[in-house]
């Protein structure tokens, strides 16, 4: 067998969605024993096929010479809107790997992932109505649920479980814990510096992400440059927000009926995190 292909990476940050996670991964590739995967998200798990011609292209990712190679993917806990057998699949390809889960209070993550989705143009519904209406945006939160799934295939010292606030109000503290968890040296230093780019950001819309890179470029060399921002800004760019949306009273008992016995089972599972409403 090819030897490229024997190589397997060593950690998998899974999610959630929305919970610091693309903060996380920046940090991490800062350190001296990882490689962190060259492309954000590469949702290998949830997309494609694995074989010996993906695997080698996936593992072209990653530089083997390291001591730890890992990436980060939350797609992984979006379940089931992905692939429902992602815990089972990335077993099957190392059954020592570890995994990172980082979780967030649950109405703060939900907001924030509307936000995404909405300023993205993947969802045109309000957000009261979303909440009832985009299965997903509750469905990522069910902290508990997605655990358990991991846990039919995995030991439980292969799996941490990070406070998204943690990450935030002490950050040195995480990542002392993922090192120590990763069996690798502490970091020097770890980048504090935290961005929101939630609000007052108007990024590319998902329709403008699928065009395919050769197609940008020809666009690019034939259409003058005011034509292109006109085109861009009128079709492909974003909706900006500038203030996170409201919930209703309604709209909270829905989200807390949904996810009470989640955060009781979580807290029960890893009781110093206490997300119970």
């Amino acid at each position: 067998m090819n030897k490229q292909i024997e190589k397997r990476i060593s950690f998998i940050v899974i999610g959630a969605m929305k919970s610091g996670t693309s903060y996380l991964a920046n940090n991490l590739e800062q350190h001296p024993d990882i490689s962190f995967c060259r492309e954000k998200e590469p949702h290998y798990f949830s997309k494609e096929k694995i074989n010996a011609s993906t695997l080698e292209k996936y593992h072209q990712l990653f530089d083997f010479s390291k001591l730890q190679q890992g990436e980060a993917s939350t797609t992984y806990t979006f379940y089931p809107e992905y692939n429902k057998d992602v815990a089972k699949d990335i077993y099957t390809y190392n059954p020592n790997i570890k995994l990172i889960y980082i979780v967030r209070a649950p109405l703060d993550r939900i907001s924030s992932d509307y936000m995404h989705l909405y300023s993205r143009k993947y969802t045109h519904l309000e957000f009261n109505e979303a909440i009832r209406k985009v299965p997903g945006i509750i469905d990522r939160t069910k902290y508990n649920s997605h655990i358990q799934r991991y846990l039919q295939y995995f030991n439980r010292d292969q799996l941490l479980v990070l406070k998204y606030e943690e990450l935030n109000s002490e950050p040195e503290f995480t990542f002392n814990q993922i090192t120590s968890f990763l069996g690798i040296t502490p970091f020097d230093a770890v980048d504090t510096q935290r961005v929101n780019a939630s609000l007052n950001t108007k990024k590319t819309s998902h329709q403008f992400n699928k065009i395919p890179m050769p197609l940008r470029k020809i666009t690019s060399l034939l259409f003058p440059t005011f034509i292109k921002e006109t085109i861009r800004n009128t079709f492909f760019m974003g909706r900006q927000l500038h203030a996170r949306p409201i919930l209703t009273k309604e709209s909270k008992e829905h989200i807390e009926n949904a996810l009470a016995g989640e955060m009781e089972a979580l807290y029960q599972f890893e009781n110093g995190i206490d997300y119970r409403f």
